[in-house]
């Protein structure tokens, strides 16, 4: 694991894919990107806190990729209001307590304020 500030500065000084100075290999944010495998560990986690969630909040996102869409509907399952902010329709649209249509940027930038 590396700073993430380290890697900016890397980043913003040219270097366009920052290598780890101990292996040699490119450093990588840690997220699943897209069309990459969910890390057994982190969706079991996932799915034991959406089970006792007392909400969700899905956020620029179709839903539609599972396992990792498997998360917000154990929660609803278990109970829990559903809550989606995204530009355009869902696959659990039908399940949501409340749908924002709108960007995921600027609505949290107004939420902050909010709640400020």
């Amino acid at each position: 694991r590396w700073p993430t500030s380290e890697i900016l500065e890397r980043v913003e000084s040219g270097e366009p894919d920052p290598a780890c100075d101990t292996c040699g290999g490119i450093l990588k944010v840690d997220v699943v990107f897209f069309g990459e495998t969910m890390p057994a560990a982190a969706m079991t986690r996932a799915l034991a806190i959406a089970s006792v969630c007392d909400a969700v909040l899905a956020v620029g996102s179709t839903l539609s990729v599972f396992p990792a869409a498997q998360v917000p509907l154990t929660a609803v399952d278990a109970g829990a209001p559903l809550v989606i902010v995204n530009s355009g329709e869902t696959e659990f649209d039908r399940l949501a307590s409340a749908l924002v249509d709108e960007p995921a940027g600027p609505t949290l930038d107004r939420l902050a304020d909010l709640l400020a």
